[in-house]
């Protein structure tokens, strides 16, 4: 019989702060858990600093993808070497909060579901009508990241979910899962996840002219998704969210610390702009007004 709940972590160049990570999850001290390191061809130490430290054989593994495609296809490889009857991400940058644990697992022991989110997750977002969850999706502001839950690792193989190459990829990944599996979701109210509040070089705060294209390449695939399953989504909810997504990003070039503004991101931000940004669309808030404004100074 597998372990409870499988921890798979994908793995790059993370040599300078690998070695936090594996000091906290040392901590762990049940046979419910195992941790599942996936190396996505790290240029750097990473690989070996995990292999050679002193872990536990039973509890840690560590596995390498053939090439590096990003964090989804490790992933992906984690989810398929997993024994456990339940899978969750945890970014190498982050940690987690262990004298928690145990009764996580003990409220998770005693109920059936095939999706747990925690860290505050918001309850009124979730509702069994697959319109409604799908606006809320693209139109609420609750989080978006697979970092922040437990699955049934049977219930992603029989159902074919895959993460996809690139970031920004547990968008699609997370929507056709809730998609599938909108009757057995839990909230469970407690922190178990802790984010790095250093981290520089995470995804989410990387701003490249990759990351860009991905996010949006992100959204217009789950929109796809919604289409592809016979939901009625207006086109006017993916313009609101990309414009939501454009604003963000003009945010940050100009506003942000350590992100540079360059004419390759400005284009990008352009050619979206004008497919998504529209003044008579009666979902355009502020924020887009100021976008609209950034466009008309820069004699777009």
């Amino acid at each position: 019989m597998g372990t409870f709940i499988s921890i798979i972590i994908p793995l790059f160049n993370n040599q300078n702060k690998i070695n936090k990570l594996l000091v906290n999850l040392k901590k762990i001290n049940t046979s419910k858990i195992e941790i599942i390191f996936v190396d996505d061809c790290s240029t750097d130490r990473t690989y070996s600093i995990v292999k050679k430290r002193n872990l536990d054989e039973k509890k840690f593994f560590i596995y390498k993808t053939r090439k590096n495609l990003g964090p989804g296809i490790a992933r992906n490889l984690g989810i398929k070497k997993s024994k456990s009857k339940y899978v969750m991400f945890l970014d190498s940058d982050d940690s987690l909060f262990i004298n928690k644990l145990n009764k996580f697992l003990s409220f998770l022991s005693k109920k059936d579901f095939n999706i747990c989110l925690f860290n505050k997750h918001e309850k009124k977002y979730f509702t069994t009508d697959k319109l409604k969850w799908t606006n809320n999706f693209f139109l609420e502001s609750f989080r978006r990241e697979v970092i922040f839950g437990v699955y049934n690792r049977r219930f992603i193989l029989n159902n074919k979910i895959k993460f996809k190459k690139g970031y920004y990829e547990d968008i699609p990944f997370l929507y056709t899962l809730f998609l599938r599996n909108i009757k057995k979701i839990l909230i469970y109210s407690y922190n178990i996840y802790k984010k790095s509040s250093s981290n520089n070089n995470s995804i989410t705060k990387q701003l490249t002219e990759t990351h860009i294209k991905n996010k949006i390449n992100s959204w217009l695939y789950t929109f796809k998704i919604a289409k592809k399953n016979n939901i009625n989504l207006n086109s006017r909810i993916l313009n609101y969210r990309m414009r939501g997504e454009l604003v963000n990003i003009y945010e940050k070039i100009n506003f942000g610390k350590n992100m540079k503004k360059t004419k390759n991101i400005e284009h990008i931000l352009v050619s979206h702009a004008k497919k998504y940004v529209n003044k008579s669309d009666k979902l355009v808030t502020k924020k887009d007004i100021k976008f609209l404004k950034y466009f008309k100074s820069e004699n777009i």
